[in-house]
């Protein structure tokens, strides 16, 4: 009925204009009170370190990367060191009469996360504010045999 798991993670992605270093820890917990329900819920704490090259601004580094959007999007961490924590929570209802290939059934996935992003080598302020917000997410499926 109940499972847990860690992950660990390091990330160190090296561009044309910037570097961006990324360690995480994830611990997470896994209830199952019967076969059709379960309940998730983990925890991450994650440090970032972004450093632009030759005196760019990120959205300097944005604009030169030609609109790369896989670049804009590891550009959204503050510049700098950062520390990030996140808790979320899920809970799946499955009623699908196979998860690989349904044919039949229902699929509910309802989530909510909660993250704060801070900055570690500068004070907080209007200029480099903490980071704070809720995510929620859901998803159905219903399949019908035809």
């Amino acid at each position: 009925m109940v499972r847990a798991s860690a992950d660990a993670a390091f990330l160190r992605e090296v561009n044309r204009y910037f570097t961006l270093s990324k360690g995480t820890l994830v611990p997470t917990l896994f209830y199952r009170p019967q076969r059709q329900l379960l309940f998730t819920l983990s925890a991450s704490a994650e440090i970032n370190n972004l450093s632009v090259l030759g005196n760019l601004s990120k959205d300097e580094a944005a604009k030169a990367s030609g609109g790369n959007l896989d670049v804009q999007r590891l550009l959204r961490v503050p510049d700098g060191q950062s520390f990030v924590a996140s808790q979320r929570i899920t809970m799946a209802w499955d009623r699908r009469d196979s998860s690989f290939n349904a044919h039949s059934g229902t699929y509910l996935l309802l989530g909510v996360e909660h993250v704060n992003s801070i900055p570690i080598d500068v004070a907080v302020d209007q200029d480099h504010p903490a980071g704070h917000f809720l995510k929620l997410s859901q998803t159905f499926s219903g399949y019908i045999p035809i």
